[in-house]
């Protein structure tokens, strides 16, 4: 029998399908700036907006994978 418990969870603030949606978003957004860039003949900037969106899905994946981690401590008399 524990004397005392403690449950620690992470505050998600957004489900899986906001952050998809977020995702896409940022997508189009990143994408319409690069390709203005590429307009003016700034070609180079939409070369890394690929790499960069591969990045930020990586890190939303990192965090998605974690998202519902929590930690449990119990004191028990031994």
């Amino acid at each position: 029998m524990a004397l005392r418990e403690w449950t620690s969870k992470r505050n998600c603030l957004l489900s899986s399908r906001q952050m998809a949606l977020f995702y896409a978003s940022l997508c189009v957004a990143s994408f319409t700036v690069a390709g203005l860039f590429a307009m003016f003949g700034m070609h180079h900037v939409f070369e890394f907006v690929p790499l960069e969106m591969v990045l930020v899905g990586v890190a939303f994946l990192i965090y998605a994978r974690h998202a519902g981690d929590c930690g449990h401590i119990a004191l028990t008399s031994d």
